[in-house]
């Protein structure tokens, strides 16, 4: 029996606030040789409690601060996009030490992968940490209880159940390699951060990756409003979920070691938010990048190994969008529930255990190796390379033999995310999606040659893209994207096809500068715009005003032609007419035809003013001066006068 930790400091690890009464105490035997039931001498815990307070380093989530953080993050990137399916698949630990199970089952429900090869309860598939206790690898639930698991565990876990799984050691190079140093460690673990928060709905929008009248056309969901629903669970899907194992009390908590996932990352503040899975202790809360990193820098009593974290994705992507928008349904009767699976054990498990420890022999059963679909195994016997198992079940001589590794043969994605500069100095962040997979002819190489093909492929993008950006100015690096996108995957296909890998494709997905550079660009084309908008405007009042005047002369001199025209046509029916009065009437002379005309108009005008009241000063004598004035004025005869007067 493990006897519990010591309970005189209120400040204990998470374990010693609770105790561990074994379910089922050992059977031992009496002395008269009859087995009888051990005895839990575990003691009761001193404390209880409801919850810890919040060291003052760390910012509770649901706090103002805490809250104003989410907002701006929220409004401002895109580096909250994995918080929301992770809440949606939020799970509380059901035990103290069941931190790693559970993170698990939250990033496997959140990645939406469907457990095809058992049921969790009635006709559901699904994810709860329970189900993990089927796997023949996994260490007894007592002692799983007591202890947790360990990173290692977590891998093997996560591969067993299709995700592509790697892990980073705080000194140490992804898998296990050669240390990166402080500084790029601390760098790689702030890039792979953004590539994790970004989620995968970046990747999935992207242009070349949409094709809406197709998935909308096999859309079978009645509440699917277009396409932004249609790929909602594929966004999840893409998703990238980081879960970090760290030291509690290097962040001023209560406990040892302890792992939960990563939701979102604030970067003015240089911020991760931490979706603590042991939430009957601690709330969800904000704590800086350095000090998450100084955290995971102390060694694991169980392993002696330092902390870390994990990143991990599908790895069965292709032909993932024909599975949404369809009801996912098989026969119950075909798949056994996880208690079944459990209940019949691993035929081997025992000889396995005593070879390999009380924590299991390893990720196999003895002598019969699976592997997966799309999958190879790499064997080793005495620590020494022997041969390459293909999918489906093979034997081998365990322990002598054992398997070293699973490749899988899938074309995999890698998201890398590059900060540099442009000629013009703007930084930007260049987001890399590479897509690569195992040669099968060349498993070895692929296997034995590279300590970390991930961190080797970054390397390369890292150089292609510092190398080739500052060279051009924004504009024109936005109009580059695909020759950079090129000169990335004919760097990565000359290397990696020595080490076993295809470089199938290059996708430069964003080019994204500051925030304020955004801002700035679209008011400098807002005012380019407006420019141009009044340019347009002032020309069009030119034109309009000057259309406007040549209109108005135009009017002008017909109006001017139609005057002169009117009063020729007077004096020529005037002429016409004393001509014809004097021929008629004889004696008369053209001054009396002339004072005739004038009086008769004179009536005329008096008709046409009389329509209106209108009071004016009128005596018998007025046609008589009027009379008077227009013969002093122009009836006066002249030399070449009118009527050729002399």
């Amino acid at each position: 029996m493990v006897s519990a930790p010591r309970l005189e400091d209120r400040n204990t690890w998470d374990k010693a606030e609770i105790s561990f009464p074994s379910p089922d105490p050992p059977a031992v035997q009496s002395p008269l040789g009859e087995p009888v039931q051990a005895v839990d001498v575990s003691p009761p815990p001193k404390w209880s409690f409801h919850g810890r307070p919040l060291p003052q380093n760390l910012i509770s989530l649901s706090s103002p601060k805490g809250r104003r953080i989410f907002k701006e993050t929220l409004n401002g990137s895109e580096n909250m996009n994995i918080y929301f399916p992770l809440t949606e698949q939020f799970l509380t630990q059901s035990e103290p030490a069941y931190c790693g199970l559970t993170s698990l089952a939250m990033g496997l429900n959140a990645l939406n992968v469907d457990p095809l090869t058992f049921r969790w309860k009635g006709g559901w598939r699904w994810f709860t940490e329970d189900v993990f206790f089927a796997n023949c690898f996994m260490p007894s639930r007592d002692i799983v209880k007591r202890e947790g698991i360990t990173m290692d565990d977590f891998l093997r876990l996560g591969r067993s159940h299709d995700l592509q799984v790697d892990i980073f050691r705080v000194g140490e190079g992804g898998k296990g390699g050669k240390g990166e140093g402080e500084q790029q460690g601390l760098a790689n673990f702030r890039s792979r951060i953004l590539e994790c928060v970004k989620g995968g709905a970046e990747e999935w929008n992207n242009e070349d990756n949409k094709n809406d009248s197709e998935d909308c056309d096999n859309c079978q969901s009645a509440a699917c409003d277009g396409i932004d629903e249609c790929t909602s669970d594929i966004d999840r899907a893409r998703s990238t979920i980081m879960v970090v194992s760290f030291d509690r009390a290097s962040l001023g908590q209560t406990g040892e070691g302890h792992f939960s996932p990563i939701g979102g990352y604030d970067v003015k503040g240089d911020r991760v938010l931490i979706l603590d899975v042991a939430r009957f202790k601690y709330p969800p809360y904000w704590v800086s990048v350095e000090s998450l990193w100084e955290a995971m820098k102390p060694k694991d009593k169980a392993t002696g190994k330092s902390r870390g974290y994990f990143v991990m994705r599908r790895t069965d992507l292709d032909g993932l969008a024909d599975a949404f928008g369809v009801e996912r349904k098989l026969e119950a009767a075909e798949i056994p529930t996880f208690d079944e699976i459990e209940g019949r054990g691993c035929p081997m498990a025992k000889i396995a255990e005593e070879f390999g420890g009380d924590r299991g022999g390893g990720s196999s059963c003895f002598c019969i190796v699976c592997v997966s679909t799309q999958s190879v195994a790499v064997v080793e016997q005495c620590s020494t390379f022997q041969n390459i198992l293909p999918a489906g079940p093979n034997f081998m001589l365990w322990p002598i033999a054992q398997v070293a590794g699973v490749l899988s043969l899938r074309i995999q994605q890698l998201d890398v995310i590059c900060e540099t500069k442009t000629k013009d100095n703007v930084f930007v962040q260049v987001a890399v999606s590479v897509q690569y997979r195992v040669l099968t002819e060349k498993t070895y190489d692929a296997f034995y040659k590279l300590t970390d093909p991930i961190e080797q492929i970054r390397s390369y993008v890292y150089d292609v893209i510092r190398s080739t950006v500052p060279k051009m100015e924004l504009d024109k690096a936005f109009e580059s994207k695909a020759d950079i996108a090129d000169a990335c995957q004919d760097q990565l296909q000359k290397v990696m096809n020595d080490y076993g890998y295809e470089i199938m494709e290059s996708l430069v997905t964003d080019l994204s500068p500051d925030s304020r550079v955004k801002a700035s660009m679209n008011e400098i084309n807002a005012s380019k715009r407006l420019k141009m908008a009044s340019m347009h405007k002032a020309d069009a009042d030119k034109i309009r005003q000057v259309k406007a005047a040549e209109a108005e002369a135009e009017s002008r001199y017909l109006s001017g032609v139609g005057v002169a025209r009117q009063r020729k046509a007077i004096v020529d029916g005037l002429q016409q007419s004393i001509n014809d009065f004097k021929s008629d009437v004889k004696g008369t002379s053209p001054r009396d035809v002339m004072d005739l005309l004038l009086l008769t108009q004179y009536f005329d005008l008096l008709r046409d003013v009389g329509a209106n009241t209108i009071f004016m000063q009128h005596e018998p004598d007025a046609v008589v001066n009027l009379q008077r004035q227009v013969n002093g004025g122009f009836m006066k005869p002249t030399k070449g006068g009118m009527f050729g007067g002399k």
